[in-house]
């Protein structure tokens, strides 16, 4: 069972259930606030630019995490570009994915947190039917 996520909390969830049968890549910034790493620097309001090497080693754990994704035999996703760009490298998968952010009452609400409307006033692609 490969994980993919930055979110410390699911993957507690997913280590308590499965135990050892979890692999994932070491050395990925998970924090603990539930504040995805794409977002954790807008989110403490610093505008400057990330140092090279750190958005280097970022950006290979984000390969690394979807190229191995594309390996797997089925793939259950949320609403990720990580994900979803897993199946561009495995087009296989499109008949093998579970998409969780497109079911009706999702546990996790709107996929990824993303808000209710479009900002526009209308529904976002993930609410239509």
């Amino acid at each position: 069972l490969f994980l993919a996520t930055d979110d410390q909390a699911f993957l507690a969830q997913v280590v308590q259930r499965y135990g050892d049968r979890v692999l994932l890549q070491p050395g990925v910034q998970r924090p603990a606030n539930g504040t995805p790493i794409w977002m954790a620097r807008a989110a403490i309001g610093t505008r400057t630019a990330e140092p090279v090497d750190e958005a280097r080693r970022r950006g290979v754990q984000v390969l690394l995490d979807t190229l191995l994704l594309s390996r797997c035999d089925y793939l259950l996703k949320s609403s990720s570009a990580v994900s979803e760009f897993a199946l561009y490298f495995a087009p296989r998968l499109i008949a093998r994915t579970h998409d969780f952010s497109f079911e009706a009452g999702s546990p996790w609400g709107s996929p990824a947190g993303l808000p209710a409307t479009n900002g526009r006033g209308g529904a976002p692609p993930w609410a239509w039917e």
